[in-house]
């Protein structure tokens, strides 16, 4: 129980809304002892690799731009697939 009371008291911090990515996913900053602190809030089921690698570097305070265009980057940003009907499945063939 006191596992919760002391995840709501870290939800009702004053967060700042910094954006959001191409898969709903919500990124905040906020401040604890003169430190900024970043989280995400994901859209669905919490899956890391959904976040996309300009965040990414944004959440481990590689770089403090907060990331705005997605024309850095060539490729599409695509999350891991393991366990869905879109998961990559290779043919094999008997020789």
């Amino acid at each position: 129980m006191l596992f919760f009371t002391k995840l709501k008291f870290f939800f009702k911090r004053n967060k700042q809304f910094v954006g959001t990515d191409e898969f709903g996913n919500r990124y905040y900053k906020f401040m604890v002892n003169n430190i900024e602190k970043r989280l995400v809030l994901y859209n669905k089921k919490a899956d890391p690799t959904t976040i996309p690698a300009r965040w990414h570097i944004w959440l481990h305070y590689t770089d403090s731009k907060i990331p705005q265009s997605l024309s850095t980057y060539k490729n599409k940003h695509c999350p891991n697939l393991t366990g869905t009907k879109h998961a990559y499945h290779p043919h094999f063939f008997n020789i």
